[in-house]
């Protein structure tokens, strides 16, 4: 999931930064930190054409970095701004569409290292014109780097190197700096394989995970100009590295709370909660709540971003087993693309693909994966996730992905158990309990090893109250083995453990939360509960019953 943001080309710099700068003081005040400019008007301009950026205002904060560039038309700063904004913006475009806006960034970063050379030459140790050189060779590194043009991509880091240690040396208070020196110490520590590469190539020093991760943190909390750009990437590093969910969830609400008009920004929130917490349930609200923004006439949630919500949506629904709602979803998106990316198209017709197999009907899958193989490829899935700029030469493209699924012809009895077993689960939803277990029972005898069917089976005797059998149940399908669906280990030890404290078992209850908070798969806020109600003997009481 990659987002480049203003300023932060410290980011790629960081990864050839030695460590110059003392150690972030966990826990101390570290005092105020050094600006880029002394100038009020000029610093005041730069944090309002940042913030701009974040809220999705290309055009305002352009407008903005063109007056810092009218200003001053020998600094290297304007240039510098414009390039990176640019470089930030086509983050969220489709590759293949920009190829103008990648020659107008190369030109801005050329003009600014021109301009921050002229002034070096009188003026050895100006801290704005060696920072801005630096950073501008960072940025370009970026974009060479996307493109895997990887030599000049290193070029432009040891360049960007040189001049950044030596930023950092005339003004060792830029806390901005650290998000760069922490991301050096974390990834070359991380990586070794990548990162031995690059230290074979550019003669450079090993990291310190532990180390990095503090001052990515420190830079969070303390940079003047990265300070938002510092939460996406340490979100990131929660999420992918660390592991800690808890702490990324909370830090990616604060980043979209704070600029609610970022679309891409609202929309990552729906694929963590699909591809990280597992929660689909939450992401079709979530995918939902978006949609109505888009239909109130929001002007950052039109044309393009409504279409990929409602493909996230159909997505969520079909994963929280509402395959046919999905399917009505998709198959209105289809009909309404014109003028919309023809991935989203091709997108849609591979997830119906997917759909009509798992329902066990071939012949109309077949049509809908024909039709991804005769639209263009495409391997940035931009409709699914945030990571389109991505290098990812082993990715899997759309037509890649139609022909496998070709190849699987569907299983008509598991397709009709599927079937069954979802329709089940929406009248379960309704409260029509014994029409419910009349679909899983159908199911069943379709496929005796159809785990969706017996979870809902069990989910629908404890929903009428039949909570012993619902138990015998939920006990039994924790303890099969076989290939079902990690998370329904997780909620059949969650929903046992509540059974049992409901019958006043509080020794065994504690078992199953501990098992279901232990399993290293399933429903994120789920196993949150279950940690809860071991810890806590009333806490069940104030749980209730977990959502479908």
């Amino acid at each position: 999931m990659r987002q480049t943001s203003l300023l932060s080309a410290v980011v790629l710099l960081g990864l050839f930064m030695p460590p110059l700068l003392g150690e972030a003081s966990e826990g101390r005040d570290p005092g105020p930190g050094v600006r880029i400019t002394d100038d009020e008007k000029l610093h005041q301009l730069y944090l309002e054409g940042i913030r701009l950026a974040f809220n999705w205002e290309y055009e305002a904060s352009k407008k903005i970095f063109r007056q810092i560039d009218e200003m001053d038309p020998a600094s290297p700063a304007g240039p510098f701004l414009l390039g990176a904004l640019t470089l930030n913006t086509i983050q969220y475009y489709d590759p293949q569409t920009t190829k103008d806006e990648e020659k107008a960034i190369l030109s801005s970063f050329e003009t600014c290292i021109q301009r921050a050379d002229r002034i070096l030459q009188k003026q050895p140790n100006d801290f704005q014109a060696v920072f801005f050189k630096g950073a501008a060779h960072g940025f370009r590194g970026i974009l060479r780097l996307q493109k895997a043009e990887f030599l000049s991509a290193a070029s432009d880091a040891r360049v960007g190197k040189a001049h950044m240690d030596r930023a950092i040396q005339l003004n060792p208070k830029f806390y901005d700096a650290y998000l760069g020196l922490g991301l050096y110490n974390y990834f070359m520590d991380t990586l070794p394989a990548i990162m031995k590469f690059l230290k074979a190539l550019l003669f450079v020093p090993g990291g310190d995970r532990a180390k990095g991760l503090e001052q990515v943190e420190f830079a969070a909390k303390n940079s003047t100009y990265c300070d938002v750009y510092s939460k996406v990437v340490l979100c990131g590093i929660y999420l992918n590295f660390e592991l800690d969910l808890g702490k990324a969830w909370d830090l990616q609400e604060e980043i979209t709370r704070e600029f609610p008009a970022h679309p891409w920004y609202a929309l990552e929130r729906g694929t963590i909660l699909v591809y990280v917490l597992q929660d689909p349930p939450e992401a079709e609200k979530h995918y939902e709540a978006l949609l109505e923004r888009s239909i109130r006439g929001e002007p950052h949630y039109q044309d393009e971003i409504r279409a990929v919500t409602r493909y996230r949506l159909a997505q969520a629904r079909y994963l929280n087993f509402k395959p046919r709602h999905a399917i009505a979803d998709l198959e209105a998106l289809i009909r309404d693309a014109p003028g919309q990316p023809t991935e989203i198209v091709s997108g849609s017709h591979l997830l119906l693909g997917e759909i009509y197999l798992r329902l066990g009907q071939t012949a109309e899958a077949r049509k809908h994966l024909l039709k991804v193989k005769s639209l263009p490829d495409s391997k940035t899935y931009r409709h699914e996730r945030m990571d389109n700029r991505i290098v990812i030469p082993k990715q899997m493209g759309l037509h890649q992905r139609a022909s496998r699924l070709l190849a699987s012809p569907a299983d008509p009895r598991k397709g009709k158990a599927y079937s069954l077993a979802t329709e089940g689960w929406g009248i379960l939803r309704q409260g029509r309990f014994p029409d419910a277990m009349g679909k899983f029972d159908a199911a069943l005898a379709e496929d005796p090893g159809s785990a969706l069917a017996a979870f809902g089976r069990a989910e629908a005797l404890a929903q009428s109250g039949q909570l012993l059998e619902a138990l015998a149940q939920f006990e039994a399908f924790a303890a099969r083995a076989g290939p079902d669906p990690p998370w329904f280990l997780r909620d059949s030890l969650f929903r046992a453990g509540l059974l049992l404290d409901r019958s006043g078992r509080r020794a065994d209850a504690v078992s199953r939360y501990r098992q279901s908070a232990a399993t290293p798969s399933g429903n994120y806020f789920h196993g949150l509960a279950a940690q809860k109600a071991a810890e806590n003997a009333d806490a069940w009481k104030e749980i209730g019953w977990p959502d479908l």
